[in-house]
């Protein structure tokens, strides 16, 4: 990590193969290094943020998020926060 890049932080383990496409893991880690040396992504990518935490990996197949991923999210943050 560069000095000027922002933090990366995974509150769940360490993330080895998440449910995505070799491309998309690809496109994913260019984002990700994008945001952690300070670049803004447009929307849909992200939105402006002091860090990056990584609260879960899922394959998205609707355009909604599901519950059941938003309450997990929310509880690791709680927790990140504590």
């Amino acid at each position: 990590m560069s000095p000027g890049d922002k933090p990366l932080v995974s509150l769940h383990g360490e993330i080895s193969t998440p449910p995505l496409s070799k491309a998309a893991r690809l496109e994913a880690g260019d984002l990700l290094r994008m945001l952690q040396k300070g670049e803004t992504l447009p929307m849909p990518h992200s939105r402006p943020m002091p860090a990056i935490v990584l609260l879960e990996v899922f394959e998205k197949k609707t355009k909604e998020t599901p519950r059941r991923v938003i309450d997990v999210c929310k509880e690791r943050i709680r927790n990140y926060e504590s």
